[in-house]
This record gives structure tokens, C-alpha cells and sequence, in this order.
């Protein structure tokens, strides 16, 4: 999507996939494993504070790659930008659970 060089185009694009991907979980709703729909569940709710603390998490990360090992988790393509999602995911799980129920 961010080849695309029409705005119109991309927000169409982004839409439309919001609305493929709600689609296809509301068609198959029933039929998901209750294991994969706990962890949907778990993401969906929690969203607003994923939202307040990605970013935060996302700078400290980086700043830590950055004084360790020269930025090595950013230079080196996916495996790298793969290992940096896994550490921001891991990292997330807590910090929800800390303020999990405090925002309601």
C-alpha cells in the first residue's frame, strides 16, 4: 500500500482491507478455534493501550539497539525488523497487564 502516490487510492485501499478483514472474522466467528479467539480477544480489547504505549515502548527500543549494538536490529532487513516486533510484542503483554482494568 504505500507504493500507491494517490492519497485517494490508499485510503480507499486501507478501507476496504479494514472491512475484508472485519468480514472474514464475522463470517468464520463460529468456526475459529477458541484458542486463537482468546488471543483475538486479548489484542482487541486491549488496543487502546497498545495505542498509548506502542510508541513509547517502540523509542525505548530503539534507543536501547541503537547504544548497544549500532542499530543491528534496523539494519538488517527483515529478521531484523522480525526480532524487533517480537521484542515490542513481548514487552506489550506486561505493560497491558499493569493497566489492564485501570481506563474503564
Amino acid at each position: 500500500m504505500q507504493n500507491m502516490n494517490n492519497a485517494i487510492l490508499y485510503f480507499i485501499n486501507g478501507i476496504g482491507t479494514s472491512f475484508a478483514i472485519i468480514s472474514f472474522l464475522q463470517h468464520y466467528e463460529n468456526k475459529i478455534n477458541t484458542s486463537i479467539k482468546k488471543h483475538l480477544l486479548f489484542w482487541g480489547t486491549n488496543t487502546l493501550i497498545i495505542l498509548c504505549t506502542n510508541n513509547l515502548i517502540i523509542e525505548i527500543v530503539r534507543l536501547i539497539d541503537w547504544k548497544l549494538t549500532n542499530s543491528i536490529l534496523l539494519n538488517n532487513g527483515y529478521i531484523g525488523h522480525l526480532i524487533f516486533f517480537l521484542i515490542i510484542t513481548i514487552l506489550e503483554i506486561p505493560t497491558i497487564k499493569l493497566l489492564e482494568g485501570k481506563f474503564k
